[in-house]
């Protein structure tokens, strides 16, 4: 959870420090039955952020569509023991993931981006 901690308010920064106006309201339910896991850290670290930053970024995109209409912007985080698994759900209120897009979610190096 401290990981996970850690990169929402480095994503959430990072896009402040872009776009001062951004807000945006962050939903954590961690489960407290989670204890240390071990992980690779900065594999996982970069998982986060990229999840993290594509969430904010939907939002933002939203928001400069929808404008005023668009009054409840969120991203939620939360963990879940499911037996010897721990399941993390990033999910946001955003733009979404265009239906051309959907089949290319886990290509490797498959980018929208510039």
């Amino acid at each position: 959870h401290k990981l996970i901690d850690e990169y929402i308010n480095l994503s959430y920064h990072g896009m402040r420090a872009k776009n001062s106006n951004f807000n945006v309201k962050i939903e954590k339910d961690f489960d407290p039955g989670v204890k240390e896991i071990e992980v690779v850290g900065n594999d996982m670290s970069r998982v986060f952020l990229n999840l993290l930053n594509n969430a904010f970024q939907s939002i933002e995109e939203k928001q400069r569509k929808a404008g005023a209409a668009y009054n409840n912007p969120t991203v939620s985080v939360k963990t879940q023991i499911i037996g010897n698994y721990l399941r993390i759900k990033i999910r946001d209120n955003g733009t979404g993931i265009d239906e051309k897009n959907k089949g290319n979610i886990f290509t490797p190096f498959f980018t929208t981006k510039p």
